[in-house]
């Protein structure tokens, strides 16, 4: 994600942490979520604009007026088919669309996708399960040289030590 870029990220604990990066990283971050407290938590951590989705008639129409035009980056955290699809309506051309874990047991790993936008826009599709624990050392260090204060979207502390061999200490 650079500077210039316009991003959509879901607004859950995941999401949350996405959207103070994000903001960090100089993004223009619109944020959705149907929930006012998680919007409220968005708008703290540096999200320049919020949507409740449960009002909202067209979710990607409206990011995209947002966004002008457009995300170039959305983030999917949820795994519900319709988040993954609202965030992937967002996107604009040669947008790139972060599907972060696995999709609900409503779902059972399958989500239909508009491919034929995807392919006429050059959208691309990507996912992560999760940081594997050797690249935790260089997001540690980004962490502490960037204008991020991590402990501000998190609701829990946990010590060094549950994490597996590997990671930071």
């Amino acid at each position: 994600m650079r500077a210039d870029q316009k991003s959509l990220i879901s607004d859950d604990g995941v999401g949350l942490s996405a959207v103070h990066i994000a903001d960090a990283l100089g993004a223009n971050v619109v944020a959705v979520d149907v929930e006012q407290s998680k919007l409220d938590a968005a708008s703290d951590l540096g999200a320049d604009e919020t949507l409740d989705a449960s009002g909202a008639e067209n979710v990607g129409s409206e990011v995209q007026a947002l966004a002008g035009g457009g995300a170039n980056v959305a983030v999917d955290a949820l795994g519900i088919a319709e988040t993954c699809r609202n965030a992937l309506d967002s996107l604009g051309t040669h947008g790139q669309h972060l599907q972060i874990g696995l999709t609900t047991s409503d779902e059972g790993g399958q989500v239909p996708l508009p491919t034929d936008a995807m392919v006429m826009q050059e959208i691309d599709f990507l996912g992560s399960f999760g940081m594997p624990p050797n690249r935790t050392t260089r997001s540690s260090a980004w962490s502490s040289t960037a204008r991020s204060t991590p402990a501000r979207s998190s609701r829990r502390r946990c010590r060094w030590t549950r994490f597996p061999s590997g990671s930071p200490r």
